[in-house]
């Protein structure tokens, strides 16, 4: 046998050995990495200041009438494909305290989201810390609306299902028939 060929077949035999050390369920938590709830429960964990709701609290908000302030925080392009009806794009801090200041008057509850609520959760906390509203993120982002089949409408105000992926990487969180096709370099 080969040199190359042993060393092969001895990184395996300690990889294996390695998966049975940590536990029969360690392969599964790798897996669970690469869902969209659980990166959610991620970024509960790393951002516990703020809340994080759940698509259908956030629909059951709509539905009673509660002023609510929805603030797509995604890139423009991403916008454009769909959004959250009533959502307003405001996409760095500035902005959002500028709109808030003209804001009259301030809505009881502000939801900001992205594609799968990272980036909302990293701007949520940027804000100022004497900012006088509470905001919460949407846990899962426009991702998790979507795929619970919720209302969605383009740039052209008509109803979509379509949501951009953001990348091909992070549009695996999308239900295949969610995704708007883009190119990547």
């Amino acid at each position: 046998m080969r040199p190359q060929a042993i060393l092969i077949v001895a990184g395996l035999f300690l990889f294996g050995i390695l998966l049975i050390a940590l536990g029969p369920g360690s392969y599964r938590k790798v897996g669970d990495i690469q869902t969209l709830e659980a990166q959610s429960e991620s970024l509960r964990s790393e951002y516990p200041e703020f809340e994080h709701l759940r698509p259908a609290t956030l629909a059951a908000l709509l539905d009673r009438n509660v002023d609510v302030l929805i603030i797509d925080v995604r890139r423009t392009e991403e916008f454009q494909v769909s959004r959250i009806p009533g959502a307003v794009h405001l996409d760095t801090s500035d902005k959002i305290s500028r709109y808030l200041t003209t804001a009259a008057p301030l809505p009881e509850v502000i939801v900001f989201y992205s594609a799968s609520g990272v980036r909302a959760a990293k701007l949520l906390s940027e804000m100022p810390e004497k900012w006088p509203l509470s905001a919460a993120n949407l846990a899962g982002g426009i991702f998790a609306w979507a795929n619970e089949g919720r209302l969605l409408i383009n740039d052209s105000e008509e109803e979509t299902r379509q949501v951009h992926p953001e990348s091909r990487f992070h549009g695996r969180f999308l239900a295949p028939e969610n995704r708007f096709p883009i190119e990547e370099e």
